[in-house]
């Protein structure tokens, strides 16, 4: 007899570990590119489940049979693996890079891609959901291997890069695919342009300095104090501008000039506050974090600082401070994504000029 207990009703991927005759279970939500890990309680008794993840190790003999392809120095190679594992092994998985699709794996397999080098990011997408997404960034002439990995109970390891004698063993290891003839557009590729926090580059730091409102400026600050997939990024925007990024337990501060701002988040679907900020006032926006259809739903929700300073003040002393981290925000591959980014939008801001989405109100009286 087995017993589930889970605390939401949509489950996307089952973890199977051995443990002699018992099982012990995990399950994964996806939610907007990362996988939340609950543990679910089994008392089993001879299941019938088998096929536990292949553990890979370097085999040098089997390196010494492998023949690297030559990648010309504007180019990258790419070796996409998903090794045998019991997780996840009956369903697709698609191969996406940047705006496109590009290669089927099915359990077990790799597939070898060759890319202009220069910024590009690689993710994974199945029922429509990204998850595992890489930077690939200027690397002109080499040739990298990334696994997909679902047994990972850290999303920031659900896809990751490997060494080339491990990447060799696993390639030799697995079925070879060939890339889509007629390649499909990457459903997850909103999500992956504007959530660059996503990927592993130290977009936000740690910070005790106050930033504070002034005769020229108020001050909004984005808190996110749910725990829910907590070590999931979200990102928050302006109309002409990128601001910061989100982590469960954190908050991050903005300067702004008075007069109205459009912010703007995107996980299953855009959630966008429209302001009126007037100078020396701080404003509070909490970005809530719920469960989607095959992503996370997530809210940018105006605070009134009149009936709620007690709430803010107390996000403030237990949460996190962050800032944007200028240095990573003004390289190459970040400031290439965030015009990238933007350009993406232009769609998204004329549909609010012209009131034909919906948006929240932080009005001017909500600032203290």
């Amino acid at each position: 007899m087995v017993f589930l207990v889970a605390p939401h009703s949509r489950i996307s991927k089952i973890r199977h570990t051995c443990r002699g005759t018992n099982a012990v279970y995990k399950i994964y939500y996806v939610y907007g590119g990362c996988y939340e890990k609950t543990i679910v309680f089994l008392v089993a008794a001879c299941l019938f489940l088998t096929g536990c993840a292949t553990t890979y190790k370097v085999d040098h003999d089997i390196i010494k049979q492998f023949h690297e392809p030559e990648v010309s120095a504007d180019k990258t190679g790419l070796f996409v693996i998903r090794g045998s594992s019991f997780k996840g092994s009956g369903r697709g998985l698609w191969v996406a890079l940047n705006d496109s699709v590009v290669a089927d794996l099915p359990n077990s397999s790799h597939v070898y891609l060759e890319l202009d080098a220069g910024v590009n990011t690689l993710n994974f997408v199945q029922a429509k959901a990204g998850f595992g997404y890489l930077a690939i960034d200027n690397q002109p002439g080499a040739t990298l291997y990334a696994m997909v990995n679902y047994n990972s109970a850290d999303p920031a390891k659900l896809a990751e890069f490997i060494e080339k004698d491990l990447g060799q063993t696993v390639v030799m290891k697995t079925k070879a695919v060939e890339p889509l003839q007629n390649k499909k557009n990457n459903d997850a590729y909103d999500n992956q342009l504007l959530n660059p926090g996503y990927l592993a580059y130290p977009i936000m730091i740690e910070s005790s300095e106050e930033i504070t409102a002034d005769e020229n400026h108020a001050v909004v600050r984005f808190y996110r104090p749910g725990k829910l997939i907590a070590n999931c990024a979200f990102d928050v925007w302006n109309q002409n501008c990128y601001l910061g990024s989100t982590r469960g337990g954190s908050y991050f501060s903005v300067k702004l000039k008075p007069g109205h701002h459009v912010f703007i988040a995107l996980s299953e679907r855009y959630s966008i506050v429209e302001a009126e900020l007037a100078a020396g006032k701080e404003y509070a926006i909490q970005l809530g974090v719920g469960m989607g259809w095959n992503q996370a739903h997530i809210k940018l929700l105006p605070i009134d600082l009149r009936s709620n300073q007690d709430l803010v003040k107390k996000w403030k002393e237990s949460l996190k401070s962050t800032v944007v981290n200028q240095d990573t925000v003004e390289s190459d591959p970040i400031a290439k994504r965030i015009e990238m980014g933007l350009s993406y939008m232009e769609n998204t801001r004329k549909a609010v000029v012209n009131g034909d989405t919906p948006t929240r109100s932080l009005p001017s009286d909500f600032g203290m």
